[in-house]
């Protein structure tokens, strides 16, 4: 059945909005919740471009979704509706070619495996990528004798200015089984000052990437700009995220980085 009439005229469980938004021109993936934002319960639409393609988030394909999804869906239940957070997956491996195959031949057919399998095509909102996916995608791919993953782990775009490094560096320590990938969510994140000479709202605003404003709303029992004292508790995020979508990212370089082994 096409998606764009298998609701009909109305939307009612999860899966009519996920098909509903997924009709839409240029929306690849769709996924919805019934969640608390805070305040009151809403339904969360996250979503996500035709081959990740990037959507703003003022597009004018989201703002229609969002009316259409207000008035054919559920009048006593808000729709709130975002774009996935993208989480950028990092691999270091050494990989042993088999004696009657030559790297340069080997190393490309290697690289689209692997994209295929965790690269846009691959993967779904809220799936975590596996090791062993890794593994089983590399070793499909004749002329692929061994692999060695030095390391394999991701990094998600929700990542504060003072948390992220360059990719390289998150290279360090052991490969992670597996990187998650969360579904939309209700989350509250909260800083302690550390400082024994306190720190003020600017500095703990440029740290996770934030307005003085947008602090100052979360934050409304602090009126003045004082450098706040050792052990003070603020609050830096309150809100839905929403859900992530893990995976290769062909814009950024250094992310998938093959060596072949001689010996």
């Amino acid at each position: 059945m096409p998606l764009a009439v298998s609701a009909l005229d109305r939307l009612v469980s999860l899966a009519d909005y996920e098909d509903f938004a997924r009709s839409r021109a240029g929306i690849g993936r769709a996924s919805a919740r019934e969640l608390f934002d805070g305040r009151r319960k809403v339904l969360h639409v996250t979503v996500a471009g035709v081959d990740d393609t990037p959507l703003a988030p003022d597009a004018e394909v989201l703002r229609a979704l969002r009316s259409s999804l207000a008035e054919y869906g559920d009048a006593r239940l808000p729709v709130r509706v975002d774009v996935r957070e993208p989480v950028l997956l990092l691999l270091r491996a050494k990989v042993k070619v088999a004696p009657d195959h030559s790297w340069p031949l080997v190393e490309p057919r290697l690289r689209r495996a692997l994209w295929a399998r965790l690269g846009p095509d691959g993967r779904e909102l809220g799936q975590s990528a596996q090791l062993s996916e890794v593994l089983v995608a590399a070793h499909s791919v004749p002329g692929v004798d061994h692999v060695d993953v030095d390391a394999f782990t991701g990094v998600p775009a929700s990542v504060t200015p003072s948390e992220l490094a360059r990719p390289a560096d998150q290279f360090d320590g052991p490969p992670r089984s597996s990187v998650p990938a969360h579904l939309a969510r209700f989350d509250e994140r909260v800083h302690e000052v550390t400082a024994d000479g306190g720190e003020t709202l600017t500095a703990i605003a440029a740290r996770y990437g934030i307005t003085l404003a947008a602090l100052l709303r979360l934050n409304p029992d602090i009126t003045d700009t004082r450098p706040l004292p050792k052990g003070r508790a603020v609050c830096v995020f309150r809100g839905i995220r929403p859900a992530q979508l893990a995976l290769f990212s062909p814009q950024v370089a250094d992310t998938l980085i093959l060596t072949e082994v001689t010996r």
